[in-house]
């Protein structure tokens, strides 16, 4: 830890990201614990235990492939899914929890690519494999859903199958589609639809 943020000394308490760590750092950690320790662990892991010693426990865990992460998964509120942003992964989620209750649960979809694991698929192919694993920690709605550039295309998706599921989206939170993203034509025409007749309808 200290090489790769670059101080002095850490403590077992001490938070990866308050002392100044973000995904490259990350990235570097993980790739150092793999060479140094032989143990190939998701780098997303550190989004759910940031901790040095709550990190070193975890490491010692057999761990699978999961593309939902628990971020912060106590609490009683209704949970909010969060899709990868457009490189796959959840750092930016981040600063989203930041700014949320403690008492709100918070889970992260990320890329399957960042395992390995590659497929030639279609946003739509996409969205309902997200929607599986949200449907299996939470198989009942109502739903929320959060996404950014492509992440927020994927979840849009995400609720139209929701939805023609019978259950319930009771939050739909689409950001910076004008970033750099070069959505599908058919997912970027529903989605301006979609808005427009919202707009006009006076809802949200």
């Amino acid at each position: 830890w200290c090489e790769v943020l670059g101080v002095e000394q850490v403590g077992l308490d001490d938070d990866f990201f308050a002392l100044g760590g973000d995904s490259l750092r990350a990235a570097w950690l993980f790739a150092e614990i793999e060479t140094r320790l032989g143990l190939d662990r998701p780098v997303s892991l550190l989004l759910a235990v940031p901790q040095l010693g709550a990190l070193a426990g975890a490491l010692q865990d057999d761990a699978t492939w999961s593309g939902l992460v628990a971020i912060q998964p106590a609490g009683a509120g209704m949970p909010l899914f969060v899709v990868h942003d457009q490189f796959g992964n959840l750092f930016p989620i981040r600063q989203i929890v930041s700014g949320l209750d403690a008492d709100q649960p918070i889970f992260g979809i990320q890329a399957d690519a960042l395992s390995g694991e590659l497929a030639d698929e279609t946003l739509h192919e996409v969205a309902a494999r997200y929607v599986q694993q949200v449907r299996a920690l939470a198989p009942h709605g109502p739903y929320q859903l959060y996404g950014s550039m492509i992440g927020g295309l994927i979840a849009f998706e995400m609720a139209l199958q929701i939805e023609a599921l019978g259950e319930t989206v009771a939050f739909l939170g689409v950001a910076d589609l004008s970033g750099p993203v070069s959505p599908p034509p058919p997912a970027w025409r529903r989605l301006r639809h979609r808005v427009g007749a919202a707009v006009r309808s006076g809802g949200a």
